[in-house]
This record gives structure tokens, C-alpha cells and sequence, in this order.
């Protein structure tokens, strides 16, 4: 069995570096870097699509931040609709695929967001007895659970035995 071929009208092109301006980027392809119009921190609201695409374009895009930026997509301000009433943080090796349904741009995968969790003095622990755990085996048995959905990139967080 050969592996997928990514050639001719399959081929994604690579990523090319928007930089917002005033809350809005121009996408002319599938693949997107976003740099924060100053600085390394920036807010995109709005996404427009270049006219010169063709008509052949599906309305899915990749958005990753440049190397070093934190942008945040903006639930709401302008066509990005997150669909859980929050803004979304994009940064380090993340890539966020958005869907255009013809009005706005939904994400439609999860990507960690940066919300920290610390977890110390912790014993990893996969089991608990629900009828006679005692306080540390629950909390390291939810410590446990953190780290795994953290290594799993649904959530952000700290360890320290």
C-alpha cells in the first residue's frame, strides 16, 4: 500500500506570512503564518479572501502564528465564530483549520489553549477507588488526568513532582 500522493491539484502550497493589519488578514491560499501587525501579541477579527482565488477554492484555511506570536482569534468582533463564546489562542507549533460557511469562519478542531494548570507534589496514579480513596489519592489521580489530557494537547499545564 503506497502512502498518499500530495502532487498535482492535491499539492498544498506552502504556508505563506500574513501579518494582520487592524484586526484583519487577506488569506490567498490554504496555508497562512499570522504575525501580529507590532509587536508579538495581536488580536484577528475579520478574514477576508483575496479576489484573485479561483472559484475552485473550498473555503478552508490552516492558520498557524509565526514563530515567537500570540494572536488571539476574536469570537464575535468580526466574521470569526468560535462557537463556544470564547476568544481562541493561537501559538507555538498550533495550527488552527477554519471553515468559511459562507457568512463566517468556524473552527472546526481544538487546539490547547493556554490556560495553566499547576500540578505539584504529585504521584502519578491510574486507579482510584471511589469507596475509600483518601484525599491525595484523588488529588493524584486528578493530577494523573491532567497530565494526560495536557500530553494529549487539550489543555496547558505544569508538573512538578
Amino acid at each position: 500500500m503506497s502512502g498518499l500522493d500530495f502532487s498535482g491539484s492535491f499539492a498544498p502550497k506552502a504556508a505563506t506570512l500574513l501579518t494582520i493589519d487592524a484586526g484583519v488578514i487577506t488569506v490567498s491560499q490554504v496555508r497562512h503564518t499570522i504575525a501580529a501587525e507590532a509587536g508579538v501579541e495581536d488580536d484577528l477579527a475579520t478574514i477576508t479572501v483575496d479576489s484573485t482565488i479561483g472559484s475552485g477554492f473550498g473555503g478552508v484555511i490552516i492558520l498557524g502564528a509565526d514563530t515567537g506570536d500570540t494572536i488571539t482569534l476574536k469570537d464575535g468582533t468580526g466574521n470569526i465564530v468560535t462557537g463556544n463564546n470564547a476568544d481562541l489562542v493561537l501559538t507555538g507549533d498550533a495550527r488552527m483549520v477554519l471553515e468559511y460557511d459562507g457568512t463566517n469562519w468556524i473552527p472546526i478542531n481544538n487546539i490547547a489553549q493556554p490556560t495553566e494548570f499547576t500540578v505539584t507534589n504529585w504521584t502519578e496514579d491510574f486507579e482510584i477507588d471511589a469507596d475509600a480513596a483518601v484525599v491525595a489519592e484523588v488529588c493524584d489521580f486528578l493530577g494523573t488526568l491532567l497530565i494526560a489530557l495536557e500530553k494529549s494537547g487539550i489543555i496547558s499545564a505544569t508538573v512538578s513532582a
